[in-house]
């Protein structure tokens, strides 16, 4: 508490000068706590400002228009439903479908899918080689013996459309990659007009068990690919 003392019939206040000194550096530093205070809502709004809107696997519309940015993609639907890309990159025809869906929609991943008519000179050994070297993009021999060429891409909780974006370009450069690896040209694509055939069969129980992504039997979709 401050002190009083009477000096020529005035009063006089004494305040303890520890208390002072803390009243002083107080008044110096909120200036600088405002400052502080200013400059990180300035940083938290820029940061706000220039984020990106992600894109997931319900944005069917979305990943049609950045597939387009490359080349021709059209939307369709798949036997069982689910929504599926028919697209064609520099000569290149391919697939996207989509995995983890829920009557049709509410998608949760991605496959790009293409395969080449195997003349009969392309062996499980070069698969195989392809698989060891390679990081992206798996391949193997259908059942007819043909090279076919995957891509998964999860895309749960979204990405940047920069980062999907990317990814259709890793696929065109794979594909072409695959094919001068195998040394095959890639299947006719689908006249004008023709609706690509889906997978037949989807596997449920596999589906549910490792959160929508099921295997398919690809071989239905030949017709599409090579134009028959």
């Amino acid at each position: 508490m401050p002190g009083f003392s009477s000096k020529g019939g005035q009063t006089m206040i004494h305040t303890h000068p520890l208390k002072a000194a803390l009243v002083c550096v107080a008044l110096l530093t909120l200036p600088q706590a405002a400052a502080a205070q200013t400059a990180g809502a300035q940083a938290a709004g820029a940061q706000a400002a220039g984020a990106q809107v992600l894109v997931d696997a319900t944005e069917v519309q979305s990943i049609a228009a950045i597939a387009r940015e490359y080349g021709t993609a059209e939307v369709d639907k798949d036997t069982v439903g689910d929504p599926m890309l028919s697209g064609e990159m520099e000569g290149l025809s391919y697939l996207v479908f989509f995995y983890g869906c829920t009557e049709g929609a509410d998608c949760q991943s991605i496959q790009f899918y293409t395969y080449w008519t195997n003349p009969g000179d392309v062996e499980i050994d070069t698969i195989n080689a392809w698989n060891r070297d390679k990081r992206f993009a798996k391949a193997y021999l259908d059942d007819d013996g043909d090279p076919v060429l995957e891509m998964n891409v999860n895309l749960f909780a979204g990405v940047t459309r920069t980062n999907l974006s990317d990814t259709f370009e890793w696929w065109l450069v794979l594909m072409d990659l695959f094919e001068e690896y195998i040394g095959l040209k890639p299947a006719d694509p689908a006249p004008a007009g023709t609706t690509p055939q889906a997978p037949a069969t989807r596997d449920a129980g596999v589906a549910s068990s490792v959160g929508g992504l099921a295997s398919r039997q690809l071989k239905s979709i030949a017709d599409w690919v090579t134009g028959q």
